[in-house]
């Protein structure tokens, strides 16, 4: 596979329940910290993991996987609850769009054309850039959970279309909600990312942007939102090194076009194999 020089890397959220499926405040049991691989998200409600960026979706998938592992093993007590040397094992970890809070699985592009102060960067190419990663990754995503879960998250101001901040290396879009209960979808939301942003950033590709799509993204209207996908879907199968990626990203028309809707209420040490 050609070096293109991006990188895609992520801080995708999912929080703790215990055997009640009540919410456990992570800062009080996982003593991974704010910037640790494992750790806690800024406001301390979930826990964060910061993978290593990858150049293609699959190292992506492998560095989550590994983030996910690198738990921290030591107990820890709990100082509104009972329990004693609990371990982060011994609860539920949900992701989704919404767990008690939104759950956010922000992705963080890097690349020359991006970075602050570089010669070909600047604020219309990154604005172009934003805007169809939010029609051609973020769309086909929203449109694979159940409506009542998106409407929850954007309900709380979460997860706006173009929810997008400058970072050193390049652009991080937080629109995405944590697709970690699904590791296909994971594989499938990267592997999207990676196909759109090389059209935008390397090949030049305009992409069409398709009217209305972003108000009824930010108004929830999945039912009208789901109108535009064959639209979108037929210009993502144009896209050059389309058929590189078709087989990772089959989960979105069979979902979508299929009326079906990925469940969400999973425990991720089962889908990621954490011991």
């Amino acid at each position: 596979m050609i070096n293109t020089g991006l990188t895609i890397g992520s801080d995708p959220e999912f929080c703790l329940l215990d055997r009640n499926d009540k919410l456990v405040v992570p800062r009080f049991t996982c003593k991974g910290g704010y910037k640790a691989k494992f750790g806690i998200d800024g406001g301390g409600h979930a826990c964060e993991l910061r993978p290593t960026p990858g150049r293609n979706e699959n190292d992506c998938a492998v560095n989550i996987g590994l983030a996910l592992r690198s738990y921290p093993r030591s107990g820890q007590q709990h100082p509104e609850r009972e329990e004693n040397n609990i371990k982060l094992t011994d609860y539920k970890w949900r992701s989704g769009p919404y767990v008690f809070h939104p759950v956010g699985g922000h992705m963080h592009f890097g690349h020359t054309s991006l970075k602050d102060g570089s010669y070909i960067s600047d604020s219309s190419l990154k604005q172009k850039f934003v805007r169809r990663i939010a029609e051609y990754v973020a769309v086909p995503a929203l449109l694979t959970v159940h409506p009542s879960e998106i409407a929850k998250r954007r309900n709380h101001g979460y997860g706006s279309f173009v929810d997008a901040r400058e970072q050193p290396w390049g652009i991080e879009y937080r629109s995405m909600f944590s697709w970690l209960f699904n590791k296909d979808l994971t594989i499938a939301v990267h592997s999207l990312a990676f196909l759109v942003a090389k059209n935008v950033l390397i090949y030049n590709n305009s992409l069409d942007i398709h009217r209305n799509v972003r108000r009824c993204f930010n108004a929830t209207y999945s039912d009208h939102l789901k109108l535009f996908f064959p639209v979108i879907w037929n210009c993502i199968k144009k896209l050059k090194d389309y058929k590189q990626h078709e087989k990772n990203l089959e989960i979105f028309p069979f979902t979508i076009l299929n009326d079906k809707y990925l469940k969400t209420d999973v425990d991720l040490k089962t889908v990621w194999e954490v011991k």
